[in-house]
C-alpha cells in the first residue's frame, strides 16, 4: 500500500508515516531601544516545514539503498519535489512543492551481506515558494532632476 509520494518516489508502507509532523512559524525582528525592553516587528511567515518518519523494509520496499539513493540525489540536487498524500499520485492530495533538507536514518538492520533490510528514516522537508509568488518591486528607474549624472562620479560623488 502507497502513502503518498514525494517526487518520483513512492512511500510503500504499511500503515503510513511512523511520524508526520507540521510546522509554522512566524518570523519577528527584535529591536533593541536604550533603557527599555526591545521591540518586536512581525516580518511574515516563516516557510512550513515538514518532518516525515518513514520505515524502509525489504518486505515493503523492494531496495531500500535504491530509495535512499534517490532521496540523497534529489536533496544533493536541490530539485523541488512535489508532495502527494494518497495511494494514488496521480489522485491523491497535492501538498505542495518542498525541498528536501536534511535525510536522517536510524535503526539501521542489515543483511548479512550488508545490504539494509530495514530502516527509519526522518525527511526534513521546506515549503518552496515559485519566485513568481514572491513581490517584485514595479518601481521604474526615475531620472534625476537637472540632467543626467556623470560617469565619472564615483559612489562617494567624488571625480
Amino acid at each position: 500500500m502507497s502513502w503518498g509520494s514525494l517526487g518520483d518516489l513512492v512511500f510503500e508502507t504499511i500503515a503510513g508515516p511512523l511520524d508526520e509532523a507540521y510546522k509554522w512559524a512566524m518570523d519577528v525582528a527584535e529591536h533593541p531601544v536604550a533603557g527599555r525592553k526591545a521591540r518586536l516587528q512581525v516580518v511574515g511567515p516563516k516557510l512550513q516545514e515538514l518532518t516525515l518518519r518513514i520505515r524502509l523494509h525489504t518486505s515493503i520496499n523492494s531496495s531500500p539503498e535504491l530509495d535512499l539513493r534517490v532521496l540523497k540525489d534529489s536533496m544533493e540536487a536541490g530539485e523541488v519535489l512535489d508532495l502527494v498524500i494518497g495511494e494514488l499520485p496521480d489522485q491523491g492530495l497535492w501538498a505542495g512543492q518542498w525541498l528536501l533538507t536534511s535525510l536522517d536514518l536510524a535503526a539501521i538492520e542489515r543483511w548479512p551481506g550488508g545490504l539494509i533490510r530495514n530502516t527509519e528514516v526522518t525527511l526534513t522537508l521546506k515549503e518552496w515558494v515559485a519566485p513568481s509568488d514572491l513581490t517584485v518591486s514595479q518601481r521604474k528607474a526615475v531620472k534625476p532632476k537637472g540632467g543626467t549624472i556623470s560617469p565619472a562620479v564615483t559612489a562617494s560623488g567624488a571625480k
